[in-house]
């Protein structure tokens, strides 16, 4: 879809956003005394879904340690285990750098892709 005013551009956006965004409506959902607007079920099925499938394709393999608490008399997972991560500040400067005013996009607005328009007949 290309997106107008900005022809020979394609609108789209990168999934960690669309992830956080699931995350904070749920987050918002256990809260609902405080005045956030509730979620439609679909919406919190389909939040649940992306924030899983993020999971699942990231897959931090980091080793969860569970250490002896002798105040607790049990173990407890210890919060202070190094992750490798991406350097989210850096992503978070690309996508920026990338990113045209919301008011510009149309969501009403449909395109043929190319693609489609070149291979929809067999390329003839």
């Amino acid at each position: 879809m290309t997106s107008d005013p900005y022809p020979g551009y394609y609108t789209f956006a990168l999934d960690v956003f669309h992830q956080l965004h699931c995350l904070d409506t749920l987050r918002k959902e256990l809260h609902p005394g405080r005045n956030y607007t509730r979620a439609p079920d679909f919406h919190i099925r389909h939040f649940i879904g992306a924030i899983r499938q993020a999971l699942m394709c990231s897959v931090d393999v980091t080793s969860v340690v569970w250490q002896w608490w002798d105040e607790l008399k049990s173990v407890e997972q210890r919060d202070d285990v190094v992750h490798v991560c991406r350097d989210y500040d850096r992503i978070c400067d690309w996508a920026s750098q990338r990113t045209y005013p919301p008011e510009d996009f149309d969501e009403t607005l449909y395109v043929v892709d190319d693609w489609y328009l070149d291979n929809e007949n067999g390329g003839t």
